[in-house]
């Protein structure tokens, strides 16, 4: 598998009256890269010598093990490229994750932690810190636009300190931040679209993808997800709403691989979009 190293801000489609949806980082971890030489852009702290407590590339994933000396302590970082976000609002993370404890460890003895900069890595600030009385596996999806928004030096990191012995692993894949251009648009056409519009990003997807639409009009709509066959899989909203753009997150957990049709439908109207889960 090629390494599809890191895309920042890539516009991907724009819908009337809505905006540019954009990649702004996206890394599936594939590719020869190493602790000591990384995926493009990113960053891996150690301390040497390497082991298999440091990030490293497992099968196209990154990953940290346990360790068995109990006096061992460890501080691993996994960082990021630097993400402009200046021009972009309803910003989202998305990334999958397995974590899980070979004990339960003391509360201070590990951390495994999410965090966010805004200066370039500076400073940082907590995300999500897993709680290891509950082992994870699958798809997070976190709202950063709160603090993101409007900054050009966000990074993000995943971090591992204190006596790894008491992890089995953790692992990171498929990372993916996304957003919706403010640029090219008055305040009446983000307020107020001018039709109903659809988009899904990223398509194809491994783990979950950001459905942006429109609704121009008060109106009852469902959006809803169906594979080949026709059947539902998925009801992503089924309500009435107020003319805005919103977005969504579709997460991949328990979709089988294949094509699935999205359908936005109202009285007045009906849009539909091809996603890939691959």
């Amino acid at each position: 598998m090629n390494n599809k190293a890191v895309t920042l801000v890539l516009p991907l489609m724009l819908l009337s009256g809505v905006g540019w949806a954009a990649t702004l980082l996206s890394q599936d971890f594939s590719g020869g890269w190493s602790t000591q030489v990384p995926p493009a852009g990113w960053t891996i702290y150690y301390a040497p010598p390497e082991d298999a407590n440091d990030w490293r590339n497992n099968s196209e994933v990154a990953e940290i093990l346990g360790y068995v000396d109990e006096d061992y302590q460890s501080e691993d970082i996994l960082m990021s490229p630097v993400i402009d976000c200046r021009l972009y609002d309803d910003i989202s993370l998305c990334f999958g994750v397995d974590i899980d404890l070979l004990y339960i460890p003391p509360p201070g003895y590990y951390s495994a932690v999410v965090q966010g900069s805004t200066d370039g890595g500076s400073t940082w600030f907590e995300i999500f810190n897993y709680t290891f009385n509950d082992p994870r596996s699958g798809t997070e999806v976190f709202y950063i636009s709160g603090w993101a928004s409007g900054c050009s030096q966000v990074r993000l990191r995943w971090y591992g300190y204190g006596y790894p012995h008491y992890l089995d692993h953790w692992q990171i894949d498929d990372v993916l931040v996304t957003g919706d251009s403010t640029t090219s648009l008055d305040a009446a056409s983000v307020l107020l679209p001018s039709e109903f519009a659809l988009s899904v990003v990223p398509n194809p997807t491994k783990i979950g993808t950001a459905i942006r639409y429109a609704v121009p009009t008060a109106t009852k709509v469902s959006l809803k997800l169906y594979d080949i066959t026709g059947a539902l899989a998925r009801t992503v909203i089924d309500g009435r709403v107020q003319p805005r753009r919103y977005t969504a997150n579709l997460s991949a957990k328990g979709l089988a691989r294949g094509v699935y049709i999205l359908k936005l439908k109202s009285d007045a109207c009906s849009v539909t979009r091809k996603v890939v889960i691959e």
